[in-house]
């Protein structure tokens, strides 16, 4: 049971945010910077919920939360829906259990109701310190001002003995300095060695980007299914 912790975005510049508004699950209008499309299905004993409360712990002012359940069996996408309106999070449910799970259908109907002019392409299972949306959305205002087009946002794999620390304390921030300092001294590929890091993705398919920016490239193509694969080819059609 392996979790994973985002550095924080890759350093880039950009414009003025034009945020766009949108009605949430409640009838509130509010303004949105920045939408997060998290991909899901879950199976039996693995709602993902526990992950996605640690989200509790992030400041997600003015950040918009798309949770897309591309099909879950009805009772736990019912668990799942309940967890994200009791947080005001938007719940999308593809009824999708007859076919292959496929994270490129998911974020191409995330991005097709995300309401901020920014989006950010996110897995279920990565941990953030409190202010990462916030420094996210600062990187992205600077974007335009540099020769890329998007960020993609570095992660560590954390080992089984620290992830059950993590898990324990509900809380990714104070174990930070500890996974940064380990990051210094532990093989970032690997090794029997490692205590604290599993391995070090300097590069992920954690990618942040104007919403414009990935209707231009495509979106996902859905051919791809499962895990792997979507997001290379995406990244391939950015460049």
């Amino acid at each position: 049971d392996l979790w994973r912790y985002s550095l924080g975005s890759a350093a880039a510049r950009a414009l003025t945010l034009r945020a766009r508004r949108f009605s949430n699950i409640v009838g509130e209008t509010r303004m949105v910077k920045l939408s997060v499309i998290v991909p899901v299905r879950a199976h039996e004993g693995f709602a993902y919920t526990d992950r996605l409360r640690f989200r509790d712990n992030c400041n997600l002012e003015e950040i918009e939360t798309i949770v897309v359940d591309d099909g879950s069996p009805s009772e736990l996408a019912g668990e799942i829906e309940s967890f994200c309106q009791q947080r005001e999070w938007r719940y999308i449910r593809l009824h999708t259990g007859n076919e292959e799970f496929s994270l490129a259908r998911a974020r191409n109907a995330g991005l097709d109701q995300s309401a901020a002019k920014w989006v950010f392409f996110d897995d279920a299972d990565i941990l953030y310190p409190h202010d990462f949306f916030q420094r996210l959305v600062a990187e992205l205002e600077l974007l335009d001002r540099t020769p890329f087009n998007f960020l993609t946002v570095p992660a560590v794999y954390l080992t089984e003995a620290r992830s059950t620390l993590v898990k324990a304390t509900k809380e990714i921030d104070t174990h930070i300095p500890e996974i940064l300092t380990a990051l210094h001294f532990e093989n970032p590929v690997g090794s029997e060695n490692n205590i604290t890091v599993q391995h070090f993705a300097p590069a992920s398919a954690l990618l942040a980007m104007s919403r414009k920016t990935a209707y231009l490239a495509g979106g996902y193509h859905t051919e791809f299914r499962g895990w792997g694969g979507e997001d290379r080819d995406f990244v391939f059609r950015l460049l």
